[in-house]
């Protein structure tokens, strides 16, 4: 037989008609005997059907379950009528004191209890899987609004302060909050709407998102608590603001979805934060220096300088701008890249120094280690590495060791093996790459290598880069804020140790073009500002500065 919808489930009982211990139904109008069918109006009595004083020994499927009292929870400030209401009890379990919480099936038939003993110590008896929401079978099907706590306490809360207003928790927590809503989404659908008013804690608010995204658009409001949870708000006194986070609870939208009337006025005159200079004046002056939650890709041919350019850029940043920066270097040790560090600090070749370290006194290697190696962070792993182990272990120098700008050189190492789709596996990088950028605020500085190029002049002979250039993915370039490439003629006899800066591409600002040019000083190891309009450095004895050093 259908019980009516209007009828609020009070709790089971025995029936006198069948001896069921626990078959009979007893609801606010009615009751219900599933064993032997027995229906009371409250006509056919002439007395109204009050509830039992204590929950009952019952047993479903073999489990015995307890039998508890109906007590206030004096230091959780949740009266007893609140407990009766809701059918949530005191009782014992192997000799502890524990709370009783009911938990049925879509037809009100007790098939769980969960038990609460001291030092949180939960316990279930019967099949919890069998069940949907605590409290679920207290509410009508349908109604204006149901508010969803995450534990049986939290519910008991905001029933003490609203008990009007249908409540129900989740059995699991906001750990099994996802699947607990799904087993009983038709039930939540029956609502107008549906408010999540979970712990304020990271945890809960994680839950509420994915619960909420189950839920029919514009159906689901998550509450926002000044404390951990309703109880606590309940303790504190502060009843008003409970009643009040539920009432004002913000309509959940998808991520990334946000509504003009959330913006304010204020939020778009926001000065954004000016970029770090850097030592190249025309390319300065195109991108406005590097920021944070930008990035950059250097792109060049084999050996035409990308790797020095990119420790300029790290040295420039660190020592200029107090930025802390970490070096994913996968084609050299962290030792390397340390030694370089210190090479570009003295002014001295880095292929000399690694030859003999005496060129440098231990008072400048000290100095020099403390200024430029101790303050960044690198990732020790040469050669290609898996695309998820890479971007956590930048994302640990980002989150973790608070890294201002990362160098990741390059992007080709880190697809070179694990795929066979070079274009898929850079593909899958760049929008891993793009989103870190976006979720962490680092400013991400990556080198890619570029194609052979199939006209008269190859890039090492200092062909024209563009785009299209890049090798593998046009994600390289449809991701990537600024595009920088790095143009030099190596067979050149006079301006063979001279390289074009292009920008090829500039979301920021826009403009783009040649960027001026940079020559590398045999004499320093260092990358510097060139004008043209200077003379040209020449060559010495045929010699190519560029043959022995380290890109």
């Amino acid at each position: 037989m259908e019980t009516s919808t209007e009828s609020l489930f009070i709790e089971h009982s025995s029936c006198s008609s069948c001896n069921s211990s626990d078959a009979n139904a007893i609801y606010s109008d009615h009751s219900f005997c599933f064993a032997c069918e027995k229906h009371i109006n409250l006509t056919d009595s002439g007395e109204p059907i009050t509830p039992i004083q204590t929950a009952q020994n019952t047993t479903t499927s073999g489990v015995n379950f307890i039998k508890g009292d109906y007590q206030a929870l004096r230091k959780r400030g949740i009266s007893e009528q609140t407990c009766r209401a809701l059918g949530y009890s005191v009782g014992e379990y192997q000799g502890k004191p524990c709370h009783i919480a009911p938990i049925t099936d879509s037809k009100g038939r007790l098939v769980a209890q969960k038990l609460r003993l001291p030092g949180k110590d939960f316990r279930v008896l019967g099949d919890l899987k069998a069940g949907g929401l605590v409290f679920q079978n207290k509410c009508k099907s349908s109604g204006k609004r149901l508010v969803i706590t995450e534990g049986e306490i939290d519910a008991l809360s905001y029933a003490t302060v609203a008990p009007d207003w249908p409540v129900v928790s989740l059995p699991n927590g906001c750990a099994g909050g996802v699947k607990a809503v799904k087993k009983s989404l038709e039930f939540c659908e029956g609502f107008d709407e549906v408010v999540l008013l979970l712990d304020s804690d990271e945890p809960g608010r994680a839950a509420a998102l994915e619960i909420a995204a189950l839920l029919s658009p514009g159906k689901c409001k998550i509450a926002e608590l000044p404390l951990k949870d309703a109880n606590e708000m309940l303790v504190a006194g502060r009843v008003s603001d409970l009643k009040h986070a539920v009432y004002n609870a913000k309509l959940f939208s998808p991520e990334g979805i946000v509504q003009g009337h959330e913006l304010t006025v204020a939020d778009l005159q926001a000065v954004t934060p000016k970029g770090c200079s850097i030592p190249f004046p025309q390319l300065q002056s195109m991108i406005r220096g590097l920021r944070k939650r930008e990035l950059v890709m250097v792109c060049a041919g084999s050996g035409i300088g990308k790797s020095t350019f990119t420790r300029e850029l790290g040295y420039h940043l660190a020592v200029e701008h107090g930025q802390k920066v970490g070096y994913v270097m996968l084609e050299e040790s962290v030792a390397k890249t340390a030694q370089a560090m210190i090479a570009i600090d003295n002014n001295v070749p880095l292929g000399d120094l690694m030859e003999d370290p005496t060129i440098l006194t231990q008072d400048q290697w000290d100095t020099s280690f403390e200024k430029v190696v101790k303050p960044s962070a690198f990732y020790d792993s040469f050669g290609s590495s898996e695309i998820d182990k890479l971007m956590s272990k930048v994302r640990y120098l980002a989150v973790g060791l608070g890294c201002d700008f990362v160098v990741l050189d390059h992007v080709s190492m880190v697809t070179a093996a694990g795929h066979a789709d070079e274009r898929k596996s850079l593909d899958e990088l760049m929008v891993k790459a793009r989103s870190l950028v976006e979720n962490t605020g680092i400013g991400l500085i990556a080198v890619s290598h570029i194609k052979r190029g199939s006209g008269d002049k190859s890039y090492n002979e200092g062909a024209q880069i563009s785009l299209t250039s890049l090798r593998g993915s046009a994600a390289l370039e449809q991701l990537s804020d600024v595009c920088i490439a790095l143009e030099r003629d190596q067979q050149s006899e006079t301006e063979g140790d001279v390289a074009q800066i292009r920008l090829l591409k500039n979301r920021p600002f826009g403009q783009v073009g040649p960027a001026g040019h940079l020559m590398y000083d045999v004499a320093t190891g260092r990358q510097k500002h060139y004008d043209k309009q200077d003379a040209p450095p020449q060559s010495v004895d045929g010699f190519d500065p560029f043959d022995d050093v380290p890109f």
